[in-house]
């Protein structure tokens, strides 16, 4: 008996999930056009309300017309169907069911082990990090693996750590959140902090003037090769400490000095508390 799609299953296809809509009715090159096109308008929006501050998108989607457009689509390419067509594998449950989960699969395991896009909550990092900022993080190495909450594996960290590098980590007080902050001591480290300049081993970080205001003062600190700017509130006083790094351990502070709670508040990050690196910041 030959086989006709139903319409009405297309067109739902087609609104729900485009792609397999376009699948449903026998057209792999209108499932990728769908498919393209779909992400490009997630991108576009997402640059709109982050980076240009166009408010109107925050209320109306491109992907609402995307998803009529493609119910329609495929409702009319399934009354246009010649029954005399072989139906492929993929157009059948087995396929419908069988690619989604795949790439699904796919996506979980690049963010377990790979890479992991992160927000950043709070102004703790300013300037270097805007609050609302996407980090995209690079986990393999820190042996941390799991994404969505759920932990697949964990491993002794290989990664090189070095002082000045931004990572995330779980709060050691509660390790189902994350935390973004700046490594400034390693384990056996000698920290100070004096008048709101660090000190690193009895030397003092290098650090460079940019601006200064009656509210704030913002500088720019060199640990290694990695070269940051940090603010400080004038009006608040500094919080002096002096103190060792245990092994297994690490120090971390915001660069928003007098703005961030971080190790001077709930102490030592493990080092088996690190998820990963940031490889870019999409601001």
């Amino acid at each position: 008996m030959n086989w006709m799609p139903n319409k009405w299953i297309a067109a739902v296809l087609g609104f729900f999930i485009q792609p397999l809509g376009m699948l449903y009715v026998v057209q792999v090159k209108w499932a990728f056009i769908y498919f393209g096109l779909s992400i490009v308008i997630s991108l576009s929006e997402y640059i709109g309300i982050h980076t240009l501050q166009v408010t109107w998108l925050e209320y109306f989607s491109f992907n609402w017309v995307l998803m009529i457009v493609c119910s329609v689509h495929a409702y009319k390419l399934a009354c246009q169907y010649s029954s005399g067509l072989t139906r492929p594998w993929y157009s059948k449950w087995y396929g419908l069911v069988s690619i989604p989960v795949f790439i699904i699969a796919g996506i979980f395991c690049m963010r377990a082990f790979l890479f992991e896009p992160f927000r950043m909550p709070s102004v703790s990092m300013f300037p270097t990090v805007n609050p609302g900022a996407i980090l995209l993080t690079k986990k393999f190495g820190y042996g941390n693996y799991g994404t969505f909450g759920i932990t697949l594996l964990k491993k002794p960290v290989t990664a090189d750590v070095q002082r000045g590098d931004i990572v995330i980590f779980e709060y050691p007080q509660q390790p189902t959140i994350n935390y973004v902050k700046r490594i400034v001591g390693l384990p056996g480290d000698t920290i100070e902090y004096k008048d709101k300049y660090l000190y690193i081993n009895g030397s003092q970080v290098n650090v460079s003037i940019l601006s200064e205001s009656l509210e704030f003062k913002v500088w720019e600190e060199t640990l290694g090769n990695t070269i940051y700017k940090v603010q400080n509130t004038n009006q608040w006083p500094a919080r002096d400490f002096n103190l060792s790094v245990p092994e297994g351990h690490l120090f971390v502070l915001g660069d928003n000095r007098d703005n961030s709670r971080d190790s001077r508040s709930w102490g030592f990050v493990p080092m088996q508390n690190l998820v990963g690196k940031p490889i870019y910041i999409f601001q």
